[in-house]
């Protein structure tokens, strides 16, 4: 997909518990767990999954939880949905992240870098700045000579704020934006100044199993899972409506046509359509709010990335 960016988030990103739901489900994770315990010869894991690791670990462990958690989810969202974001979005460590999962550098040598302290400033200071980074297979290592072309693969170097961010998004194309790792602060800030990018997350702190549903069920760009999602919606709407011929009506009709559309095996674009009909109708009979349906439309755009923009009450 040439149209898809990954942000890579800073440090504030870290949350405690971050990455265990991949660690309990996915070898791959246990893996590169193991990886960055053997790197900084030191038992880790359990102290980064304490549900007190805010006020446990040092600031550096913090970073190495943020950075290896990047690195696995990006490295899982890629071999599940089989995509090759065609821009990353940076920020602070986010960057070694990025650089780790391009293969410009190792996992050894992005570790090395945070333990020295120096995060990211050895490349370049990227605190409180958005840098958009084009996937690039040339660099190998981080050598005094590789400077030069890993800057050179940063657009707008000097000055990157979030509104240069998103006119860059836009030139280049980009129709969906999604945040690799947690806490979705900046995915959150880009997608309100510009609509017209569909935008979400890939991890959220207060639902575990936001991930695992979208690694597990391929939650993105799933037609079936959008209209499943519709009919949910239509099952937990409160009806407002007290007539009940028009309930018996409309309501029921168009709730059973939904749920054959849910059941459907190979759902295509037209049945978006039509599970769009059905649960317009749906929400209109119960009288529901006009507030309510746009929180609920708005939600299921960021949770699927499919276009919710044509559902209109």
């Amino acid at each position: 997909m040439n149209n898809l960016a990954v942000i890579f988030p800073g440090d504030e990103s870290f949350f405690p518990g971050m990455g265990k739901e991949l660690h309990i489900n996915f070898s791959r994770a246990r893996e590169l767990y193991k990886a960055l315990e053997t790197i900084i010869k030191k038992d880790i894991i359990i102290s980064l999954f304490d549900d007190m690791s805010d006020t446990r670990l040092t600031q550096e462990e913090k970073n190495l939880c943020v950075f290896i958690a990047q690195v696995i989810n990006y490295e899982l969202f890629t071999d599940i949905y089989a995509i090759t974001p065609k821009y990353l979005i940076t920020e602070g460590i986010g960057l070694l992240a990025a650089l780790v999962c391009e293969k410009s550098i190792t996992l050894e040598e992005a570790v090395h870098i945070i333990q020295a302290g120096s995060s990211c400033s050895n490349i370049k200071s990227y605190t409180k700045k958005y840098s958009i980074i084009e996937v690039s297979k040339e660099i190998h290592s981080i050598e005094e000579q590789d400077l030069v072309r890993i800057q050179n693969n940063i657009y707008n170097e000097a000055e990157f704020d979030e509104e240069a961010c998103l006119r860059r998004l836009t030139e280049v194309g980009v129709e969906f934006l999604i945040e690799i790792g947690p806490n979705n602060r900046l995915s959150k800030e880009l997608c309100n100044k510009n609509s017209e990018i569909r935008c979400s997350y890939l991890d959220v702190e207060d639902d575990p199993n936001w991930i695992l549903e979208n690694l597990l069920y391929k939650k993105f760009f799933n037609i079936q899972v959008i209209i499943n999602r519709m009919f949910g919606i239509a099952a937990a709407t409160k009806n407002n409506n007290e007539n009940y011929s028009d309930y018996e009506q409309e309501v029921i009709q168009n709730y059973t046509n939904l749920k054959v559309l849910s059941e459907k095996e190979n759902p295509q674009n037209t049945d978006i359509e039509k599970a769009y009909e059905y649960l317009k109708k749906i929400l209109t009979y119960k009288k529901v709010s006009t507030e309510e349906i746009l929180y609920r439309i708005r939600n299921l755009k960021v949770e699927t990335l499919c276009n919710t923009d044509s559902f209109v009450i």
